[in-house]
């Protein structure tokens, strides 16, 4: 660019010194006349002389003012035409193209113009060619997506018909092999009758879970799915969810603690049967994947890592999600406050860079040699249950101490819930006596009463 801009500078002087030279002495020839003429020095002339004098001076600034028109006024228009088209590129119109037939500064200028426009025309078409591949990319993977859990659903109900068959019979087997005696039960143990029925018993039960996984998440993940939502003690639903974990976690002597039992003063606004299912998923998750001897704690906390301010973690689209659920218009007037619930564990530390991984269908932390059991769809499930209530869900590890499930929920004061309370049952009552007909100005009269003041009866 230093070369052109050298070229074009001294193409310029040289042209405007050819061009301008006649205008300078015209121009200064006029204006030593003028100076002279005006400085009193006329009456020394001949009047005929004076006025050749001035006819030169007009005659000369005249010319001046001609050449300097014709210098400018074609750069001018060459110009003008630039910048309308540079216009057209910069709105957008990628293909438009200068023309200018001349081979001085402005051409030169015209000429690198339009090789910036086929370079940004070029990018264009290149970055429009990979945006439509990625959209239908993602349209792609999301299809993919769709068919694999709808074929997972149908593989799920083809097989739990003739799955609880299986599991039927295994119960019958069971009793059968209990009530045998003398050289029947001989025979069932030569037979190894007693082992085979545990594994099939077992495997039916792994298979009958995954199973349920599946169904289970294609359910709330649908968009359809429409949430009950209640203010809920969080200490409850955390025990809801420790059912099916305390016996697991007593069988490898890991301790459990529910820093949150005794929490009165707010509740989650949450589907229980749905929010219980995610705090169940990931308990199960903190017992599965710890030390014998550890432990896990359920507590809340005040920050999530790398967020400043847990207020700043609520996305607009979090709150539409929670806003959108038809149950949530009775609790629209109340303040929602978003709290953090950390459940930690004493396991192996999740690789940073595997975190995020967690929350796709299948994935696998580690080496697959090194899986344990599962359908691989427990924490997606929690991810799906915990974003349906507009929160989120993540993890990190705590340097070499084990790692942290921490869930971002929608929670209510308990005052706000009791004064909400009221002001629906006072609306229910309302309803109910307005179906009565005439009767419906009697609950307008209790609610406005005077304290002390009876109300008349119909």
């Amino acid at each position: 660019m230093s070369d052109i801009t050298a070229k074009i500078s001294k193409d310029t002087r040289t042209r405007l010194h050819t061009r301008l030279a006649p205008t300078v002495v015209a121009t200064a020839l006029g204006a030593g006349a003028a100076a002279w003429w005006s400085a009193g020095r006329a009456d020394l002339l001949p009047n005929t002389t004076a006025a050749i004098v001035l006819v030169v001076a007009g005659a000369g600034m005249t010319l001046a003012h001609l050449l300097v028109a014709r210098l400018i006024s074609p750069i001018a228009r060459r110009l003008d035409a630039l910048a309308a088209d540079m216009a057209q590129v910069a709105a957008g119109n990628y293909s438009q193209r200068a023309t200018d037939p001349l081979d001085d500064e402005v051409g030169i200028l015209v000429r690198y113009f339009n090789l910036m426009a086929c370079s940004l025309e070029e990018t264009d078409r290149e970055l429009t060619e990979k945006t439509n591949r990625l959209e239908t990319a993602l349209q792609n993977r999301q299809l993919l997506d769709r068919a694999k859990d709808d074929f997972l659903v149908l593989i799920s109900h083809e097989v739990r018909t003739p799955l609880t068959a299986i599991m039927g019979g295994v119960d019958i087997l069971n009793g059968v092999v209990r009530r045998a005696e003398g050289g029947d039960r001989e025979a069932l143990e030569r037979l190894n009758v007693t082992e085979v029925l545990k594994i099939i018993e077992s495997n039916g039960r792994r298979l009958r879970g995954f199973m349920n996984d599946a169904i289970q998440m294609t359910t709330i993940q649908s968009s359809d799915h429409q949430l009950d939502l209640h203010p809920e003690r969080v200490g409850t639903l955390i025990e809801m969810g420790l059912c099916g974990v305390r016996e697991m976690a007593q069988l490898r002597e890991i301790g459990i603690r529910n820093e949150l039992e005794t929490v009165d003063d707010w509740q989650v606004l949450c589907d229980a049967r749905i929010l219980t299912l995610a705090f169940e998923k990931v308990l199960k998750n903190a017992v599965a994947h710890n030390y014998d001897g550890g432990e896990v704690i359920v507590r809340e906390v005040d920050a999530i890592p790398g967020v400043d301010d847990l207020a700043h973690a609520v996305q607009a689209e979090d709150i539409h999600r929670l806003m959108n659920q038809e149950s949530f218009s009775a609790y629209r007037k109340l303040p929602i406050t978003w709290r953090a619930i950390e459940i930690y564990n004493t396991g192996e530390v999740i690789p940073a860079e595997r975190c995020e991984a967690l929350f796709g269908k299948f994935e696998l932390v580690g080496r697959i040699e090194n899986h344990q059991r599962g359908s691989g769809l427990s924490l997606p499930i929690a991810q799906a249950a915990v974003q349906h209530h507009g929160g989120r869900i993540s993890v990190h590890g705590v340097g070499r101490q084990g790692n942290s499930f921490t869930l971002l929920l929608p929670t209510v004061a308990a005052g706000s819930i009791e004064k909400a309370g009221n002001r629906l049952r006072r609306r229910a009552r309302h309803l109910e006596v307005g179906e009565m007909g005439d009767a419906a100005p009697l609950e307008i009269e209790l609610d406005h009463q005077p304290a002390g003041t009876p109300g008349r009866s119909h």
